[in-house]
Protein backbone atom coordinates (compact mmCIF):
# COMPACT_ATOMS: atom_id res chain seq x y z
CA UNK A 1 0.00 0.00 0.00
CA UNK A 2 1.16 3.54 -0.68
CA UNK A 3 0.83 6.02 2.18
CA UNK A 4 -0.48 9.47 1.23
CA UNK A 5 -3.35 11.25 3.02
CA UNK A 6 -5.31 9.42 5.70
CA UNK A 7 -8.74 9.41 3.93
CA UNK A 8 -7.17 8.02 0.77
CA UNK A 9 -5.34 5.37 2.79
CA UNK A 10 -8.50 4.25 4.58
CA UNK A 11 -10.41 4.06 1.30
CA UNK A 12 -7.63 2.00 -0.26
CA UNK A 13 -7.61 -0.40 2.69
CA UNK A 14 -11.37 -0.85 2.52
CA UNK A 15 -11.22 -1.50 -1.21
CA UNK A 16 -8.37 -4.01 -0.85
CA UNK A 17 -10.29 -6.05 1.72
CA UNK A 18 -13.34 -6.07 -0.55
CA UNK A 19 -11.39 -7.65 -3.41
CA UNK A 20 -11.39 -11.44 -3.77
CA UNK A 21 -8.43 -12.53 -1.64
CA UNK A 22 -7.24 -15.09 -4.19
CA UNK A 23 -7.25 -12.82 -7.25
CA UNK A 24 -3.51 -12.31 -7.35
CA UNK A 25 -2.81 -15.97 -6.55
CA UNK A 26 -5.09 -17.02 -9.43
CA UNK A 27 -3.15 -14.76 -11.80
CA UNK A 28 0.15 -16.16 -10.58
CA UNK A 29 -1.04 -19.76 -10.93
CA UNK A 30 -2.37 -19.09 -14.43
CA UNK A 31 0.94 -17.69 -15.67
CA UNK A 32 3.04 -20.35 -13.93
CA UNK A 33 0.93 -23.07 -15.54
CA UNK A 34 0.92 -21.45 -18.98
CA UNK A 35 4.68 -21.03 -19.03
CA UNK A 36 5.30 -24.51 -17.56
CA UNK A 37 7.63 -22.95 -15.03
CA UNK A 38 8.87 -25.36 -12.36
CA UNK A 39 11.71 -23.17 -11.11
CA UNK A 40 10.96 -21.92 -7.57
CA UNK A 41 13.11 -18.84 -8.20
CA UNK A 42 10.94 -17.83 -11.17
CA UNK A 43 7.74 -18.21 -9.17
CA UNK A 44 9.27 -16.30 -6.26
CA UNK A 45 10.21 -13.49 -8.68
CA UNK A 46 6.61 -13.19 -9.91
CA UNK A 47 5.33 -13.23 -6.33
CA UNK A 48 7.72 -10.42 -5.39
CA UNK A 49 6.38 -8.36 -8.28
CA UNK A 50 2.82 -8.75 -7.00
CA UNK A 51 3.97 -7.44 -3.61
CA UNK A 52 6.29 -4.71 -4.96
CA UNK A 53 5.39 -3.64 -8.53
CA UNK A 54 8.01 -2.38 -10.98
CA UNK A 55 7.99 1.21 -12.19
CA UNK A 56 7.69 1.20 -16.00
CA UNK A 57 9.39 4.60 -16.11
CA UNK A 58 12.52 3.12 -14.49
CA UNK A 59 12.49 -0.62 -15.26
CA UNK A 60 15.45 -1.83 -17.30
CA UNK A 61 15.85 -4.40 -20.07
CA UNK A 62 17.21 -7.11 -17.76
CA UNK A 63 14.17 -6.89 -15.46
CA UNK A 64 11.74 -7.07 -18.39
CA UNK A 65 13.64 -9.95 -19.99
CA UNK A 66 13.02 -12.11 -16.91
CA UNK A 67 9.26 -11.96 -17.44
CA UNK A 68 8.09 -15.08 -19.32
CA UNK A 69 5.25 -13.39 -21.24
CA UNK A 70 7.27 -10.57 -22.87
CA UNK A 71 9.17 -11.19 -26.10
CA UNK A 72 12.45 -9.50 -27.10
CA UNK A 73 10.53 -7.59 -29.78
CA UNK A 74 8.05 -6.21 -27.22
CA UNK A 75 10.85 -5.22 -24.84
CA UNK A 76 12.98 -3.49 -27.48
CA UNK A 77 9.99 -1.61 -28.91
CA UNK A 78 8.86 -0.48 -25.46
CA UNK A 79 12.30 0.78 -24.44
CA UNK A 80 12.69 2.67 -27.72
CA UNK A 81 9.27 4.32 -27.31
CA UNK A 82 9.95 5.19 -23.68
CA UNK A 83 13.19 6.90 -24.66
CA UNK A 84 11.38 9.09 -27.16
CA UNK A 85 8.43 9.74 -24.83
CA UNK A 86 10.73 10.64 -21.88
CA UNK A 87 8.24 9.18 -19.38
CA UNK A 88 4.71 7.78 -19.15
CA UNK A 89 2.15 9.80 -17.22
CA UNK A 90 -0.19 6.84 -16.55
CA UNK A 91 -0.07 3.05 -16.46
CA UNK A 92 -2.44 2.39 -19.36
CA UNK A 93 -0.33 4.50 -21.70
CA UNK A 94 2.77 2.51 -20.73
CA UNK A 95 0.99 -0.84 -21.15
CA UNK A 96 -0.13 0.12 -24.65
CA UNK A 97 3.50 0.75 -25.51
CA UNK A 98 4.35 -2.65 -24.02
CA UNK A 99 1.79 -4.25 -26.42
CA UNK A 100 0.15 -6.60 -23.91
CA UNK A 101 -3.43 -7.87 -24.17
CA UNK A 102 -5.96 -10.18 -22.53
CA UNK A 103 -4.83 -12.09 -19.43
CA UNK A 104 -1.34 -10.70 -19.85
CA UNK A 105 -2.71 -7.15 -19.67
CA UNK A 106 -4.60 -7.99 -16.46
CA UNK A 107 -1.48 -9.45 -14.91
CA UNK A 108 0.66 -6.47 -15.97
CA UNK A 109 -1.77 -4.12 -14.22
CA UNK A 110 -0.84 -5.91 -10.99
CA UNK A 111 2.95 -6.03 -11.38
CA UNK A 112 3.63 -2.61 -12.96
CA UNK A 113 3.12 0.99 -11.83
CA UNK A 114 4.17 4.35 -13.26
CA UNK A 115 5.74 7.18 -11.29
CA UNK A 116 7.27 10.37 -12.74
CA UNK A 117 11.09 10.21 -12.91
CA UNK A 118 12.84 12.07 -10.06
CA UNK A 119 14.20 14.72 -12.45
CA UNK A 120 10.67 15.60 -13.62
CA UNK A 121 8.84 15.64 -10.28
CA UNK A 122 7.64 19.03 -9.12
CA UNK A 123 7.77 17.91 -5.50
CA UNK A 124 9.53 15.18 -3.58
CA UNK A 125 7.67 11.90 -3.84
CA UNK A 126 7.14 9.66 -0.81
CA UNK A 127 5.70 6.19 -0.50
CA UNK A 128 6.06 3.33 1.98
CA UNK A 129 5.02 -0.30 2.36
CA UNK A 130 5.02 -2.72 5.29
CA UNK A 131 4.51 -6.47 5.09
CA UNK A 132 4.29 -8.88 8.02
CA UNK A 133 3.58 -12.60 8.03
CA UNK A 134 3.43 -15.35 10.68
CA UNK A 135 2.69 -19.05 10.48
CA UNK A 136 3.15 -22.49 12.02
CA UNK A 137 4.80 -25.34 10.04
CA UNK A 138 2.95 -28.58 9.32
CA UNK A 139 5.62 -30.61 11.14
CA UNK A 140 8.02 -29.82 13.97
CA UNK A 141 11.06 -31.57 15.43
CA UNK A 142 11.68 -32.25 19.12
CA UNK A 143 15.28 -31.01 18.91
CA UNK A 144 14.27 -27.52 17.79
CA UNK A 145 15.37 -25.03 20.43
CA UNK A 146 13.05 -22.11 19.71
CA UNK A 147 9.38 -21.37 19.13
CA UNK A 148 7.62 -23.47 16.48
CA UNK A 149 6.39 -20.63 14.29
CA UNK A 150 7.77 -18.42 11.55
CA UNK A 151 7.74 -14.64 11.63
CA UNK A 152 8.63 -12.29 8.80
CA UNK A 153 8.56 -8.50 8.56
CA UNK A 154 9.65 -6.29 5.68
CA UNK A 155 9.45 -2.50 5.41
CA UNK A 156 10.33 -0.36 2.39
CA UNK A 157 10.07 3.37 1.76
CA UNK A 158 11.06 5.92 -0.87
CA UNK A 159 11.55 9.66 -0.57
CA UNK A 160 12.96 11.66 -3.44
CA UNK A 161 16.12 9.96 -4.69
CA UNK A 162 16.42 7.71 -1.61
CA UNK A 163 15.04 4.21 -1.05
CA UNK A 164 15.29 2.35 2.24
CA UNK A 165 14.45 -1.22 3.20
CA UNK A 166 14.70 -3.51 6.23
CA UNK A 167 13.81 -7.14 6.87
CA UNK A 168 13.75 -9.47 9.87
CA UNK A 169 12.88 -13.15 9.77
CA UNK A 170 12.77 -16.14 12.11
CA UNK A 171 12.32 -19.67 10.79
CA UNK A 172 10.36 -22.25 12.83
CA UNK A 173 12.48 -23.53 15.70
CA UNK A 174 14.92 -20.61 15.81
CA UNK A 175 15.46 -18.79 19.09
CA UNK A 176 16.04 -15.18 18.00
CA UNK A 177 13.15 -13.06 16.66
CA UNK A 178 15.63 -11.44 14.25
CA UNK A 179 17.62 -14.54 13.36
CA UNK A 180 18.03 -13.13 9.85
CA UNK A 181 18.38 -9.41 9.20
CA UNK A 182 18.87 -7.43 6.00
CA UNK A 183 18.74 -3.72 5.20
CA UNK A 184 19.78 -1.20 2.56
CA UNK A 185 19.92 2.50 1.71
CA UNK A 186 19.72 3.14 -2.04
CA UNK A 187 20.60 6.59 -3.45
CA UNK A 188 19.74 7.01 -7.13
CA UNK A 189 20.79 9.94 -9.27
CA UNK A 190 20.39 10.53 -13.00
CA UNK A 191 23.52 8.54 -13.95
CA UNK A 192 24.83 7.25 -10.62
CA UNK A 193 23.76 4.90 -7.88
CA UNK A 194 25.09 4.26 -4.37
CA UNK A 195 23.96 1.28 -2.29
CA UNK A 196 24.80 0.84 1.40
CA UNK A 197 23.89 -2.30 3.32
CA UNK A 198 22.88 -5.63 1.77
CA UNK A 199 23.05 -5.97 -2.00
CA UNK A 200 23.63 -8.41 -4.83
CA UNK A 201 25.71 -8.15 -7.97
CA UNK A 202 23.68 -9.80 -10.74
CA UNK A 203 26.09 -10.36 -13.61
CA UNK A 204 25.49 -11.99 -16.97
CA UNK A 205 24.02 -15.47 -16.78
CA UNK A 206 24.99 -15.97 -13.15
CA UNK A 207 28.16 -18.04 -13.43
CA UNK A 208 30.46 -15.79 -11.38
CA UNK A 209 27.86 -13.72 -9.49
CA UNK A 210 24.22 -14.09 -8.44
CA UNK A 211 23.92 -15.95 -5.18
CA UNK A 212 26.75 -17.61 -3.30
CA UNK A 213 29.40 -17.30 -6.02
CA UNK A 214 29.14 -20.47 -8.03
CA UNK A 215 27.65 -21.60 -11.33
CA UNK A 216 24.05 -20.86 -10.34
CA UNK A 217 22.39 -21.29 -13.74
CA UNK A 218 18.97 -22.86 -13.51
CA UNK A 219 18.36 -26.18 -15.24
CA UNK A 220 15.14 -24.86 -16.76
CA UNK A 221 16.13 -23.99 -20.35
CA UNK A 222 13.09 -21.82 -20.95
CA UNK A 223 13.88 -19.72 -17.88
CA UNK A 224 17.59 -19.64 -18.72
CA UNK A 225 16.91 -18.04 -22.09
CA UNK A 226 15.45 -15.02 -20.23
CA UNK A 227 18.09 -14.80 -17.51
CA UNK A 228 20.31 -11.73 -17.55
CA UNK A 229 21.76 -9.86 -14.59
CA UNK A 230 20.46 -6.42 -13.62
CA UNK A 231 23.80 -5.33 -12.17
CA UNK A 232 23.57 -3.72 -8.74
CA UNK A 233 20.43 -4.79 -6.82
CA UNK A 234 19.32 -4.03 -3.22
CA UNK A 235 18.66 -7.19 -1.22
CA UNK A 236 15.73 -7.94 1.10
CA UNK A 237 15.24 -11.68 0.67
CA UNK A 238 14.67 -14.41 3.24
CA UNK A 239 17.56 -16.35 1.63
CA UNK A 240 20.19 -15.68 4.25
CA UNK A 241 23.51 -16.26 2.47
CA UNK A 242 22.90 -14.77 -0.96
CA UNK A 243 24.05 -11.17 -0.51
CA UNK A 244 26.97 -8.90 0.19
CA UNK A 245 27.09 -6.39 3.05
CA UNK A 246 28.99 -3.19 2.44
CA UNK A 247 28.86 -0.43 -0.16
CA UNK A 248 28.58 -0.45 -3.96
CA UNK A 249 28.67 2.34 -6.55
CA UNK A 250 27.58 2.35 -10.21
CA UNK A 251 28.02 5.18 -12.70
CA UNK A 252 27.09 5.61 -16.37
CA UNK A 253 29.39 7.43 -18.78
CA UNK A 254 27.99 7.60 -22.30
CA UNK A 255 27.81 3.97 -23.46
CA UNK A 256 29.74 2.68 -20.44
CA UNK A 257 28.58 1.52 -17.00
CA UNK A 258 31.24 1.25 -14.28
CA UNK A 259 30.69 -0.72 -11.06
CA UNK A 260 32.73 -1.02 -7.84
CA UNK A 261 31.93 -2.70 -4.53
CA UNK A 262 33.41 -3.79 -1.18
CA UNK A 263 31.90 -6.12 1.38
CA UNK A 264 32.62 -7.69 4.75
CA UNK A 265 30.15 -10.33 5.85
CA UNK A 266 29.76 -13.50 7.91
CA UNK A 267 29.02 -16.70 6.00
CA UNK A 268 28.18 -20.26 6.90
CA UNK A 269 30.16 -23.08 5.30
CA UNK A 270 30.39 -26.84 5.51
CA UNK A 271 33.60 -27.88 7.30
CA UNK A 272 35.62 -31.05 6.92
CA UNK A 273 37.10 -32.82 9.97
CA UNK A 274 40.29 -30.89 9.27
CA UNK A 275 38.24 -27.65 9.59
CA UNK A 276 38.75 -26.69 5.93
CA UNK A 277 35.77 -25.03 4.24
CA UNK A 278 34.39 -27.08 1.32
CA UNK A 279 31.10 -25.38 0.41
CA UNK A 280 28.65 -22.61 1.31
CA UNK A 281 25.63 -23.56 3.42
CA UNK A 282 22.49 -21.86 2.11
CA UNK A 283 19.68 -23.19 4.31
CA UNK A 284 20.00 -20.41 6.91
CA UNK A 285 18.52 -22.64 9.63
CA UNK A 286 19.61 -22.20 13.27
CA UNK A 287 17.13 -24.51 14.99
CA UNK A 288 19.30 -27.14 16.66
CA UNK A 289 22.50 -27.10 18.71
CA UNK A 290 24.55 -28.38 15.76
CA UNK A 291 23.13 -25.74 13.38
CA UNK A 292 23.86 -22.98 15.89
CA UNK A 293 27.43 -24.26 16.25
CA UNK A 294 27.96 -23.59 12.52
CA UNK A 295 26.53 -20.10 12.64
CA UNK A 296 28.71 -17.45 10.93
CA UNK A 297 31.72 -19.76 10.87
CA UNK A 298 33.43 -17.91 7.99
CA UNK A 299 34.38 -14.25 7.63
CA UNK A 300 34.52 -13.12 4.02
CA UNK A 301 35.94 -9.83 2.73
CA UNK A 302 35.30 -9.00 -0.92
CA UNK A 303 36.27 -6.21 -3.27
CA UNK A 304 35.54 -6.05 -6.95
CA UNK A 305 34.39 -4.10 -9.93
CA UNK A 306 33.09 -4.37 -13.46
CA UNK A 307 32.55 -2.46 -16.66
CA UNK A 308 29.88 -2.83 -19.35
CA UNK A 309 29.77 -1.38 -22.83
CA UNK A 310 26.28 -0.87 -24.29
CA UNK A 311 25.94 -0.61 -28.07
CA UNK A 312 22.19 -0.71 -28.57
CA UNK A 313 19.01 -1.97 -26.92
CA UNK A 314 19.73 -5.38 -25.40
CA UNK A 315 23.32 -5.40 -26.70
CA UNK A 316 26.33 -5.25 -24.42
CA UNK A 317 29.74 -6.64 -23.48
CA UNK A 318 31.01 -6.77 -19.91
CA UNK A 319 34.00 -7.69 -17.76
CA UNK A 320 33.83 -8.36 -14.00
CA UNK A 321 36.60 -9.08 -11.49
CA UNK A 322 36.42 -9.67 -7.76
CA UNK A 323 38.82 -10.86 -5.05
CA UNK A 324 37.87 -12.57 -1.79
CA UNK A 325 39.77 -13.11 1.45
CA UNK A 326 38.66 -15.57 4.14
CA UNK A 327 39.64 -16.14 7.77
CA UNK A 328 39.84 -19.91 7.20
CA UNK A 329 41.19 -21.90 4.27
CA UNK A 330 39.12 -23.56 1.56
CA UNK A 331 39.80 -27.02 0.22
CA UNK A 332 38.54 -28.07 -3.21
CA UNK A 333 35.95 -30.81 -2.82
CA UNK A 334 32.74 -31.74 -4.65
CA UNK A 335 32.39 -29.35 -7.63
CA UNK A 336 28.65 -29.20 -6.98
CA UNK A 337 29.44 -27.35 -3.74
CA UNK A 338 32.65 -25.53 -4.69
CA UNK A 339 32.32 -25.01 -8.42
CA UNK A 340 35.25 -22.64 -8.81
CA UNK A 341 37.59 -24.95 -6.85
CA UNK A 342 38.37 -22.36 -4.17
CA UNK A 343 41.55 -23.21 -2.24
CA UNK A 344 43.41 -21.38 0.49
CA UNK A 345 42.37 -18.11 2.07
CA UNK A 346 42.37 -15.93 -1.07
CA UNK A 347 40.54 -16.36 -4.37
CA UNK A 348 39.98 -14.27 -7.50
CA UNK A 349 37.26 -14.70 -10.12
CA UNK A 350 36.94 -13.05 -13.55
CA UNK A 351 33.93 -13.11 -15.86
CA UNK A 352 33.43 -12.02 -19.47
CA UNK A 353 29.82 -11.61 -20.68
CA UNK A 354 27.96 -10.54 -23.77
CA UNK A 355 24.39 -10.21 -25.04
CA UNK A 356 22.87 -9.38 -28.44
CA UNK A 357 19.14 -9.05 -29.08
CA UNK A 358 17.37 -8.90 -32.42
CA UNK A 359 13.63 -8.51 -32.91
CA UNK A 360 12.90 -12.25 -32.75
CA UNK A 361 16.12 -13.78 -31.36
CA UNK A 362 18.52 -13.24 -28.50
CA UNK A 363 22.09 -14.47 -27.93
CA UNK A 364 23.91 -14.32 -24.59
CA UNK A 365 27.07 -15.88 -23.16
CA UNK A 366 29.33 -15.87 -20.11
CA UNK A 367 32.82 -17.26 -19.52
CA UNK A 368 34.14 -17.31 -15.94
CA UNK A 369 37.38 -18.52 -14.37
CA UNK A 370 38.89 -18.47 -10.88
CA UNK A 371 42.53 -18.09 -9.81
CA UNK A 372 42.32 -21.65 -8.45
CA UNK A 373 41.57 -23.01 -11.95
CA UNK A 374 37.81 -23.43 -11.59
CA UNK A 375 36.04 -22.48 -14.81
CA UNK A 376 32.60 -22.38 -16.41
CA UNK A 377 31.04 -21.28 -19.68
CA UNK A 378 27.50 -20.92 -21.00
CA UNK A 379 25.90 -19.80 -24.27
CA UNK A 380 22.17 -19.36 -24.90
CA UNK A 381 20.35 -18.70 -28.15
CA UNK A 382 16.61 -18.18 -27.98
CA UNK A 383 13.95 -17.20 -30.49
CA UNK A 384 10.23 -16.87 -30.94
CA UNK A 385 7.81 -17.93 -33.61
CA UNK A 386 6.23 -15.24 -35.72
CA UNK A 387 2.44 -15.44 -35.64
Amino acid sequence: MYLTHTPILLSALAFSFALPCLAQEDLLEKFSRREEETDEAAESWLQELLNSPLDLNRVNAAELTRLPFLSPAQINTFLAQRQSAVYYSNLEEALRALQVRGDTLAFCREIFKTFPPPTLRTRKFWRAALRSRSGVPATVEVNWLGAKYRRYQRAQSEYGAFRLGALTERDPGEMRWDDHRAWYVDWRLARSRVLLGNFQIEWGLGLAQWGPYAATITSEVHALSRRWGRGLVPYLSANENFSYQGVAVAHEIRHWTVLAFISSSAREVTLQDSQFAVGYRTSGYHRTASENAQRDNLRERTRGGGVRYHFGAGRELGLLFYAENFNRAWQAADRRENYFAFTGTHNDVMSFTGAWQWQQQALSFEIARSHSQGQAAAVTLSGEEQG
